[in-house]
């Protein structure tokens, strides 16, 4: 569309665009400690502090943040390895006395049968297997004396062997339990070595958040002090000069053109658009704006800044109109919102946004 503006790379570049800114103890240990001197380490800000001094200070804190946050992840995988050696323990203590409670009632079962074959061998003969040899005289006698002798080795022999798998059961056991004591002890310690670096990390996330605070109110009032030097230094070589008089009051229909414009935030620039839901240039959007406003604009941001009543940048209101040149005419037009942002559709390749006011290029405000 003819007369429709673009934006030049001029107007582009001096625009500020609102980017808006484990398990081993001593290994616990030194990392809980490395993660608490980084606390005590932090960087002050100054009182008279410079936006580049905060930006350092972010910086600084972002850098320390993301290591510290490394070492939490060792800290969280030792308290897990405390977890998983605590459970392989109980298990074996599990295992270790249903084998206690096998072994108990056949040691007892094996004790009560050896006491009876021994009682019916040495008594009255009816022992099964040992009567018969237990029965004569003479050369019998002699084997009779020989069997005696291995039954009773027998016997105590078996009752050793029970005995001792006794003991070693009992003394697997006894370990076991200290090994369970200990591994409680080591995931205790875990956890509260966890808990202490989660409480840092979250201190550390609040110093970040007050440092990252301190660089957007630096740049706002760089951007602020950039606008006041803009209307200061400007001058206007086109179009009617800025009446001294008092602005007329801002139209009713403002905050309903700002609702407009906000609405199609995301929609892409496209020269010469003018279509909600589609695209727009930057005048465009304007012209649509205001036109559910009931008010009707011109369809050029030269034209919009010539039908407009000029007032100082200090006299803004959201609704207003600001514009800019670039190369001694009118390029460029937005709508004010307040707190020093316009919404507008800046340049091709982008979208319907909001922006921070800039100075370069800037040339006053405009009512509708």
């Amino acid at each position: 569309m003819s007369g429709v503006e673009g934006i030049s790379s001029t107007a582009r570049s001096g625009r500020g665009w609102n980017t808006s800114p484990w398990r081993a103890p001593g290994l616990v240990l030194a990392v809980a400690t490395a993660i608490a001197s980084a606390v005590v380490c932090l960087p002050r800000p100054a009182s008279a502090e410079t936006l580049a001094q905060a930006r350092s200070t972010a910086s600084q804190l972002t850098t320390q943040l993301a290591a510290d946050q490394n070492r939490f992840g060792v800290l969280n995988d030792a308290y897990d390895n405390a977890l998983a050696l605590e459970q392989q323990i109980s298990n074996k203590i599990a295992t270790t006395q249903a084998q206690m409670v096998s072994a108990q009632a056949r040691v007892a079962g094996d004790q009560v049968l050896l006491r009876s074959e021994a009682i019916a061998a040495y008594t009255d003969g009816t022992g099964t297997g040992l009567n018969a040899l237990f029965a004569g005289t003479g050369e019998q006698a002699s084997i009779t004396g020989e069997y005696r002798t291995v039954a009773t080795g027998d016997l105590q022999s078996t009752l050793d062997t029970l005995h001792g798998d006794e003991s070693h059961l009992a003394a697997t056991q006894s370990s076991l339990t200290s090994e369970v004591v200990s591994s409680r002890q080591a995931v205790a310690s875990a956890a509260a070595d966890q808990q202490q670096a989660a409480a840092i990390l979250a201190q550390q996330q609040g110093l970040l958040r007050g440092a990252n605070s301190r660089v957007a109110a630096l740049v706002a009032q760089q951007q602020a002090a950039a606008v006041v030097a803009a209307q200061q230094q400007a001058v206007i070589r086109i179009g009617p000069t800025i009446s001294n008089s008092t602005p007329p009051p801002v139209g009713s229909g403002a905050g309903e053109a700002i609702a407009a414009a906000m609405s199609q935030r995301g929609m892409p620039y496209i020269w010469g658009g003018e279509s909600p839901g589609r695209g727009f240039d930057c005048s465009g959007l304007v012209q649509w704006a205001w036109g559910l406003a009931g008010v009707g604009l011109p369809r050029t941001a030269a034209a919009q800044y010539s039908d407009t009543t000029h007032i100082p940048l200090s006299a803004m209101q959201p609704g207003d109109l600001v514009f800019w040149s670039d190369g001694g005419e009118i390029s460029h037009v937005g709508i004010y919102i307040g707190g020093g942002e316009v919404v507008h559709a800046p340049s091709p390749g982008t979208v319907v946004q909001i922006a921070a006011i800039w100075g370069n290029g800037l040339v006053g405000a405009g009512r509708p």
